[in-house]
């Protein structure tokens, strides 16, 4: 018996450490995998999809809608063209009385081609058109229902100067503080 108790001693017991990082190794590469299609913009067809809804039965875009993406006789208004976010705007109001900011983030409708690039080449641009034109807005401007849709308006009128006026069709707010 003593012999026995010290053979168990000697053998050394499996460590549980050891079985334990394959599942964590195995864990993190499938939550990384995860991620990384999550975090995709959109497959590979998405595009040819959103042509396909926007066209007729015949190929031609629907009569439905106008230019811009607004209600036109039977149409929705967003069913227009592409959404393409653009990054937060974080902006000094030209209150004197109080250093206040705004933080906006947008979406903008953009149809067609000449849209998509319009964004994509006139980016910084686009920003400065935005910035000057949010910095010279005062928070009684801003507070109200009223004050954002007039905000919305003046913005797209910049990126329609900018970009072309067939090319955006509306901006959609993602994010409006006040601070």
């Amino acid at each position: 018996m003593a012999e026995e108790a010290a053979t168990n001693e000697e053998t050394p017991q499996p460590k549980k450490k050891n079985k334990m990082l394959p599942v964590i190794i195995a864990l993190a590469l499938a939550g990384a995998g995860g991620g990384y299609f999550m975090m995709k913009k959109a497959p590979a067809g998405a595009e040819d999809q959103a042509e396909e809804k926007s066209e007729g039965k015949h190929g031609k875009k629907s009569e439905e809608k106008s230019a811009h993406g607004k209600k036109g006789k039977e149409g929705k208004e967003g069913e227009g063209g592409e959404l393409i976010a653009l990054d937060p705007f974080i902006i000094n109001l030209a209150d004197s009385d109080a250093n206040r900011y705004l933080k906006i983030t947008f979406a903008v409708e953009v149809e067609g081609v000449e849209g998509k690039e319009g964004i994509k080449k006139k980016g910084p641009i686009l920003r400065d058109r935005v910035i000057m034109l949010v910095s010279t807005l005062f928070y009684q401007d801003v507070r109200t229902v009223e004050g954002k849709n007039m905000l919305k308006e003046q913005i797209v009128a910049k990126l329609r100067e900018e970009i072309g006026e067939k090319s955006v069709g509306n901006i959609y707010f993602v994010e409006l503080v006040v601070q």
